[in-house]
């Protein structure tokens, strides 16, 4: 699946790109098309690589409603170690970007968010530092 990547931070954007990138403040120059997003339709490492996401479509932190997003990397647990490891989880609803969450080697795969729309589709792209981007959407 194609994606337009920030050449500095690895940011992903759907449609075009952005006059600055959200998470790095890179102009949109930076921006390349690539095909390099794997969805559940690729076969092999998806067991470990694909983002599991969850929600009890309520939101248990913030007075003002939501809803919890949570992403297991992998329906089988993915290796954090120093040479193989998630190095980040992105949010996106509708396809527009809402936050990152980087990991480090030692932690759980695993990242959640707190979003405020509660209602839409939620995408979650995970970055592995030796198999690349993954790629799972979940409709709420």
């Amino acid at each position: 699946m194609k994606g337009l990547v920030c050449r500095t931070c690895g940011h992903i954007e759907f449609g075009e790109a952005p006059n600055r990138c959200p998470v790095c403040d890179a102009k949109k120059g930076l921006f390349s098309e690539q095909d390099v997003i794997k969805t559940e339709t690729d076969v092999g490492l998806k067991a470990k690589h694909l983002p599991v996401i969850e929600t009890d479509g309520r939101c248990g932190s913030a007075s003002e409603g939501g809803t919890d997003i949570r992403a297991n990397i992998g329906s089988v647990p993915h290796p954090m170690e120093l040479k193989h490891h998630i190095r980040w989880v992105d949010f996106y609803v509708d396809r527009e970007w809402l936050c990152r969450v980087h990991l480090t080697p030692g932690c759980n795969a695993a990242a959640s968010a707190h979003i405020r729309p509660v209602s839409g589709r939620v995408s979650v792209i995970e970055l592995c530092s030796i198999h690349g981007y993954w790629l799972s959407e979940l409709q709420i």
